[in-house]
């Protein structure tokens, strides 16, 4: 079965790995929404997964899709026909909303209205969608799954296939969508749970895991100028080492092993549980990941903890709320959590910021095109308010005199024109804001915005980290005692001498 989108260029580390370029360029920037100085941080910690480690996009989700296809038909007892579903790597994007009762994916903007709407790979019309949903939509409600990690969208993609092969099958009646996505979720997770997904990527990392050549740079910056570097993530002893041990091995001669970049390293964090619950300490054997009980009143270097809390660890390390900057990829188990139960000052990782950064670099002329015309429409907007605002007060005038009428009659002309021009202008508008969309995605469109508005995910990462950037070896350009400066940002009525 093919899905109803041609692909799009897949999302991943560009190979070019020229850092000056790319922050010339703007795509390898570290990006503000609330001022940062990283003098005054004390402690940095890392999550590893799409963050220290950056996966080749489509390898990993390929794998993650053609195992858990295996585990369906193995398991579930799905037909052995999905065995021929392919992966489309261009499917879907990060921020999206999957419906599990109605069988439809949903991109929403930032104040929760539904914009473009999937149901399996066919897109929805926008009397479907109206029909479907609300205006606005509870997020909160329990069939609504956010697809908010890299990790999700092949799942995203095999429930859209498994909707329109088993309607396909039914003579298109409504299936019974919760069970299909539960299904899923079952069988992807047992990939992760079982060893199955991480055990083929240990036969051949460099095929799944880019190697940064500027990651243990940075790291010894970050070190040299004081910092204390502690690494927290939910991956295991066995699949830590191997990952970490494949980046940062033989990188420096001034640290032997990786684990001499780090004063803490913790595994099975168990995150966002880690910033919620008081879940106990563990020291892991690296050797047979044996867990034995801690009870020490400091952290030891170079020994693995296991599982753990933020409670304990800032008690420890000596340090806590916006003394330390954590650097994940997760908007809600790495970046919400850590700001909203820690107080810690945040900062996000998003592999596809540098695509879309080149996306808009190449639509350069559209976007100054689409600006100035949003600037005369404006303008015009406001012509049209007075001329309209002169009839009214015209019209008010009792028994008006000939001359009056006529002047009336000029200003309607008046108005008539620039209803006209506003019209035509409207849909040269919406035309090249197609186009601008377009580029980034032939269906869903740019992934910070929906339409003209700041997307859902768009919102979450301005109300949750502090900076975000497309890699950790990013702040390497930039000063151990930089202050990251916030854009000041105009309310409405500040804009208007801007434009006037």
């Amino acid at each position: 079965m093919e899905n109803s989108l041609e692909p799009t260029a897949v999302v991943g580390p560009r190979l070019d790995d020229s850092i000056t370029a790319g922050i010339a360029e703007g795509a390898r920037n570290i990006f503000v929404n609330r001022n940062l100085n990283i003098e005054k941080i004390s402690v940095i910690g890392f999550d590893m997964d799409y963050t220290l480690a950056i996966y080749f996009k489509q390898a990993i989700e390929e794998l993650a899709f053609d195992l858990t296809i295996e585990q369906m038909i193995a398991v579930k007892g799905y037909p052995a026909a999905i065995g021929e579903f392919r992966y489309d790597p261009g499917f879907a994007i990060r921020g999206l909303l999957l419906d599990k009762l109605r069988g439809n994916l949903l991109k929403i903007n930032r104040f929760k209205v539904v914009g473009r709407v999937m149901h399996g790979t066919r897109p929805m019309t926008p009397a479907e969608v109206l029909a479907a949903y609300e205006r606005k939509i509870d997020t909160s409600d329990k069939h609504l799954v956010s697809i908010d990690t890299l990790f999700s969208l092949p799942e995203a993609n095999l429930f859209a296939l498994l909707v329109d092969y088993l309607e396909d099958c039914n003579d298109g009646a409504t299936q019974d969508y919760i069970r299909i996505f539960d299904d899923i979720k079952e069988c992807i997770d047992m990939i992760h749970n079982d060893g199955s997904l991480k055990g083929l990527i240990a036969l051949d990392v460099p095929k799944y895991i880019y190697k940064d050549p500027y990651l243990a740079l940075t790291l010894d910056k970050m070190r040299q100028s004081g910092k204390k570097l502690f690494l927290l993530t939910n991956s295991y002893w066995e699949y830590t080492q191997l990952v970490m041990t494949y980046l940062l091995h033989d990188e420096l001669a001034t640290y032997p092993q990786w684990q001499d970049y780090f004063d803490v390293i913790m595994v099975g964090a168990r995150k966002p549980g880690y910033f919620l619950t008081d879940s106990p300490f563990w020291v892991c054997d690296p050797v047979t990941e044996e867990l034995t009980a801690f009870d020490g009143e400091r952290f030891e270097p170079g020994v693995v903890y296991q599982h753990g809390n933020i409670k304990v660890f800032e008690q420890l390390i000596g340090h806590r709320g916006d003394q330390i900057l954590y650097i994940g990829d997760h908007i809600f188990g790495d970046i919400l959590r850590s700001a909203k139960n820690g107080n810690w000052r945040t900062a996000l990782v998003i592999q596809e910021l540098e695509d879309t950064i080149h996306q808009s670099r190449s639509m350069r002329a559209e976007r100054t095109r689409l600006t100035d015309l949003e600037e005369l429409r404006q303008k015009i907007d406001r012509e049209l308010l007075l001329v309209t605002s002169k009839i009214g007060k015209l019209l008010e005038l009792p028994d008006p005199a000939p001359a009056l009428a006529i002047e009336i009659q000029r200003l309607q002309a008046s108005a008539d024109e620039l209803k006209g021009r506003l019209g035509e202008l409207v849909e040269h508008l919406t035309l090249i804001e197609e186009q601008i969309d377009t580029a980034h995605h032939p269906y869903w469109g740019e992934i910070f915005t929906e339409r003209a508005e700041v997307s859902r995910f768009g919102e979450q990462i301005r109300d949750y980290a502090c900076i975000y950037t497309s890699r950790v070896s990013n702040f390497l350009l930039y000063p151990t005692d930089y202050t990251f400066k916030a854009v000041r940002e105009w309310m409405s009525h500040e804009r208007l001498d801007l434009v006037l």
